[in-house]
């Protein structure tokens, strides 16, 4: 079986965790859009996870969308996403208002009482955040929508594991060039030593012939008759 491009990165012995670029925003926030179009929901978000905080790092384009881009909320205040990241599972709630365990929860402020949402991970299985969606009725959405929901996770994945992949050659590319900078700068000083012991060497025979005696580096030239 070949390996995803994920996969092949989970063999790397360092990890670099990249910047996300803004053409890798562009194709994420793509995604979002087709997200909310295909499930008809108004919410679809790519979330970020910080220490303490999380944020709304993309979201969709849709009409009735509360979130908005770059908005944080702090951790440990009953999040959806909290869960999912925790659990590092799929989370279905088809309806917070009925359910004791989500009826508190602090997106039915903004009427988002469904949810439907999966981790997202580094190559190294750290979390990134999550990818969901929210609804402001019931909706237990469909096993079509949960594959197309999986699959649009992988894509956002195997992207991360893209970006941390040309990190890591960019990074190993400079340290082959600063390391073959040093040997160039060593070989300049050793060059030099050694030109300047050919001087030096010069030198001690030139005193030592005015003085009267024999050159201890270099032979007399002898020409037969």
């Amino acid at each position: 079986m070949n390996k995803s491009p994920r996969d092949a990165v989970l063999s790397t012995t360092v990890l670099y965790k990249p910047e996300i670029t803004d053409a890798t925003v562009a194709q994420w926030q793509e995604i979002v859009d087709l997200i909310a179009i295909i499930c008809r929901v108004p919410a679809s978000l790519v979330m970020k996870v910080y220490p303490s905080e999380i944020e709304v790092f993309v979201r969709a384009d849709a009409e009735g969308n509360p979130y908005e881009r770059g908005e944080k909320a702090k951790l440990g205040t009953g999040l959806y996403c909290e869960t999912v990241m925790a659990q590092r599972r799929e989370l279905l709630v088809p309806n917070a208002l009925e359910d004791p365990q989500w009826d508190h929860n602090p997106d039915i402020k903004l009427n988002m009482i469904s949810y439907l949402g999966l981790p997202l991970l580094w190559p190294d299985e750290e979390v990134f955040g999550t990818v969901c969606i929210l609804d402001n009725k019931e909706n237990s959405y469909t096993e079509d929508i949960r594959s197309i929901m999986e699959k649009f996770r992988t894509t956002i994945e195997t992207s991360l594991a893209l970006l941390c992949e040309i990190k890591a050659r960019k990074t190993a590319q400079a340290e082959l060039k600063s390391k073959v900078g040093e040997l160039e700068t060593i070989n300049k000083l050793m060059v030099g030593r050694e030109l300047r012991m050919v001087e030096m060497k010069k030198e001690i025979d030139q005193l030592l012939d005015e003085l009267g005696r024999p050159k201890k580096y270099t032979q007399t030239e002898t020409h037969s008759p």
